[in-house]
């Protein structure tokens, strides 16, 4: 799907899923975030997997696509976090781990350059990553100590 196509049809699966309002797609929409998250998961993409290249094909954001849909959801949710737009931010986080169930919460930095294989069951915790960073099914990353610690634990 073209940016504006895959926009909109986040917009609608927010709307159905989360009681999206009125004013939080406009900011998706008018802010330019889902134009700028699509921006973020085709770099991604283009740069780690051959399966995005653009020497073949011009890339698109193709929601039925697991790896692609899972990447741009991160980077709306992290654009809407970057903006102050936590509400939203936190809707899209929520679809991301419905659709996808991958824990890739906006407030953890990811690289610019990162892919998923089959991301069920997988956790990003806060950790530093690199680019070109790849995580496949199951796979569980950081922690937090100091919580573990408030709890009695560790």
């Amino acid at each position: 799907m073209k940016r504006e196509q895959v926009t909109a049809f986040v917009i609608g699966q927010l709307k159905n899923n989360f009681a999206l309002t009125d004013s939080e797609a406009t900011a998706i929409l008018d802010g330019g975030i889902g134009d700028r998250a699509c921006a973020r998961a085709l770099y991604s993409l283009t740069k780690i997997t051959e399966r995005f290249s653009t020497k073949y094909y011009e890339p698109e954001i193709n929601p039925l696509n697991t790896i692609a849909y899972c990447n741009y959801l991160y980077w709306l949710s992290r654009e809407a976090f970057e903006n102050g737009l936590i509400d939203v931010a936190s809707k899209v986080y929520y679809l991301n781990k419905m659709l996808n169930c991958v824990e890739l919460f906006y407030e953890v930095e990811l690289p610019e350059i990162w892919t998923c294989e089959h991301p069920v069951g997988s956790v990003m915790g806060r950790a530093q990553y690199g680019n070109y960073f790849r995580f496949y099914q199951g796979c569980t990353v950081g922690g937090n100590r100091k919580l573990k610690n408030k709890w009695g634990g560790g």
